[in-house]
């Protein structure tokens, strides 16, 4: 597959280059480091501004998309099915990311006045009203994540396929994968109430906390339209077995 002026914009693939250091193999505790070994020394791998600077080898992409804002929210959530031009559907789910924090360009928005709600939507309308802003401000997310090729659509932490309405992304720091966990809240989009036995199969790096949890909602535009506005606080019961 090649580049075109449809499609310019790279899904990129695992870098060769990109080094995962568990700090507990030297005694040392922590999520770990990403990196590249530069002249016998790790350092820092690149950031989203300098991974898209450089010129993508044919060998390091995936696919070739057509927008760059698709590209970023694909990242976000960290799976999706994308549409070739002849209409098959292919799955893409992650691979791995370049080892920054992630940051949250709706919450900028916000802060500056932009946004009143911050959605999906809204974030979305934003950019295509502001094109010549849009490099500025997905940079400020510097979290790149890697692609590879999914049998099975949307693959959770737990090496499962997500259920729609059923698998919560959680922080595994509090609530360990496949723990069941009843979820009390409200449908932003809606505002329904939805209530409902879920399980702990997922992480995400914006979910952070013991009371934060992210629903997977399925796959398509139904999905998105109630995914995307979704914050809404409500109640967590993790339930252990005896």
């Amino acid at each position: 597959m090649k580049p075109s002026e449809d499609y310019p914009i790279p899904l990129l693939k695992l870098p060769h280059d990109l080094v995962k250091v568990r700090l507990a193999d030297f005694g040392l505790s922590g999520p770990g480091l990403v990196g590249r070994v530069e002249k016998g020394f790790l350092k820092p791998y690149g950031s989203r501004a300098e991974i898209n600077q450089q010129t993508a080898k044919a060998s390091d992409v995936l696919l070739w998309l057509s927008s760059p804002v698709d590209k970023f929210f694909l990242q976000i959530q960290g799976s999706g099915n994308v549409e070739l031009p002849d209409g098959n559907i292919i799955h893409v789910g992650y691979a791995g990311n370049n080892g920054h924090n992630y940051v949250a360009i709706g919450r900028i928005l916000k802060q500056q006045g932009e946004l009143e709600e911050v959605s999906m939507q809204t974030i979305q309308s934003w950019l295509e009203n502001h094109p010549d802003q849009r490099e500025w401000l997905l940079n400020q997310n510097p979290r790149y994540i890697f692609f590879s090729f999914s049998e099975e659509g949307a693959i959770t932490a737990q090496g499962v396929p997500a259920a729609p309405k059923r698998t919560l992304a959680v922080d595994p720091s509090y609530i360990p994968l496949g723990l069941p966990v009843w979820l009390d809240t409200r449908l932003t989009a809606t505002g329904e109430k939805f209530q409902q036995l879920m399980v702990a199969q997922d992480t995400g790096s914006a979910i952070k906390g013991p009371v934060r949890g992210d629903i997977y909602m399925g796959a398509g535009n139904d999905a998105a339209l109630i995914a995307g506005p979704q914050q809404e606080p409500g109640k967590l019961y993790v339930l252990i077995p005896r």
